[in-house]
């Protein structure tokens, strides 16, 4: 099962879709194992040089992004073992602009965020890889909405995939431009 069959297990709420679309249409462990490498070597270089630069005022930093990646990636993966392992417990939802007041990513270095974000995507690889198919096919409520555990998997991966892109696209080009 691809991509293109998630729909076939259980409709997908209308918030994680564009997540989903992020990703290539291959099995779930395929699109996992690329998602263990996000940032390519140049990507680390410009996120180190970026320090506390935003591109607005109000949004995060990058060492933001990176801690809100880990710690949203941690709470989906709990999510998808939950519903693996058959737990029909309704699972309640999360306020990321709660959680970003509450970290010290503001005091640490990216590398150390980095090397984090990299343990959090190998334990959700080797989490998934437990999977079989009938506990992928499993579903479960988070948020008020109905998602199967080879869903979530997807949205792990679109969700880091579009924090790539705005890094890319909104932070990145700071550097060039001389706005900080």
């Amino acid at each position: 099962m691809t991509r293109k069959d998630i729909d076939l297990l259980h409709p997908i709420h209308p918030w994680h879709q564009p997540y989903i679309r992020l990703t290539d249409d291959l099995p779930v462990l395929e699109v996992l194992a690329s998602h263990q490498e996000l940032f390519e070597a140049n990507d680390r270089q410009l996120l180190e040089k970026m320090n506390h630069l935003t591109y607005a005022p109000g949004k995060w930093t990058v060492r933001d992004i990176l801690q809100h990646l880990s710690d949203t990636e941690r709470i989906l993966s709990y999510r998808a073992l939950r519903i693996a392992r058959n737990d029909q417990t309704p699972l309640p939802g999360f306020d990321e602009d709660t959680f970003s007041k509450f970290t010290n990513a503001s005091y640490r270095s990216i590398n150390s965020l980095l090397d984090e974000l990299d343990l959090v995507v190998q334990g959700t690889a080797a989490l998934f890889e437990s999977f079989d198919m009938t506990m992928l096919r499993r579903t479960g409520t988070c948020s008020g909405v109905r998602i199967s555990a080879f869903a979530l998997g997807y949205i792990i991966a679109g969700h880091a995939l579009h924090h790539r892109q705005i890094l890319r696209e909104r932070y990145f080009p700071l550097l060039s431009s001389g706005s900080f």
